[in-house]
């Protein structure tokens, strides 16, 4: 039981080190000035970072702080597991938006919580994360609607490449394309041109 514990911590304490390092290193922070906003010495926060040490709850929340991350979201990871979850919170704050309405809801309702059966909660749970998950659906499926009417609007239309033009076969052919030939009289030699102004002589 006691190795059972031991291994637990020491897994929290992974999860916790991994979690706490890519928070830092999506907000581009270096350990010192987390340090600093945290209001601690830089080889403590390192060994806070690395894991070391027991639990400590108002560090976690000093460190959400000084990132601008999720507290709850962060406290949840070591129990779900995955790192993933305080980094998907970490700007949305959804863990401790849900930790402070059932908060809210325990100040309000007091010992009458125990007169919900679990069937109710179930439900109660469920309803608003169905919701948030048809938002995610419809969005998607607008945004993809959006780009399929609106992106072909801004793209340049296709020009049709001109059509090759053949040169025609036989003697004395000229295609289209061809520059235009001197004027030749009998003997094929090019003929005189008449000066400007003038009209030729005929004979």
């Amino acid at each position: 039981m006691v190795d059972s514990a031991s291994e637990d911590l020491a897994r929290q304490r992974e999860l916790l080190s991994t979690t706490l390092k890519l928070i830092r290193g999506l907000r581009r922070m270096s350990a010192r000035e987390v340090a600093d906003a945290m209001g601690m010495k830089l080889r403590t926060y390192y060994s806070f970072e690395a894991g070391q040490g027991p639990l400590d709850i108002a560090k976690i929340y000093r460190f959400a702080v000084a990132t601008d991350s999720d507290p709850a979201g962060i406290m949840d990871t070591l129990q779900l597991g995955d790192p993933a979850y305080a980094l998907r919170c970490m700007d949305n704050k959804a863990a401790s938006i849900q930790l402070a309405s059932f908060r809210r809801f325990n100040d309000r309702v007091g010992d009458r919580m125990t007169n919900i059966g679990p069937s109710i909660w179930i439900e109660a749970f469920k309803r608003p994360f169905d919701s948030a998950e048809e938002y995610l659906e419809k969005r998607d499926q607008s945004t993809e609607r959006w780009l399929e009417e609106n992106l072909p609007k801004i793209l340049p239309p296709d020009k049709p490449e001109p059509a090759e033009r053949t040169r025609p076969e036989g003697p004395g052919a000229r295609s289209v394309s061809d520059p235009p030939r001197d004027r030749q009289d009998g003997s094929g030699a090019p003929g005189p041109s008449a000066p400007a102004g003038r009209r030729p002589r005929q004979t």
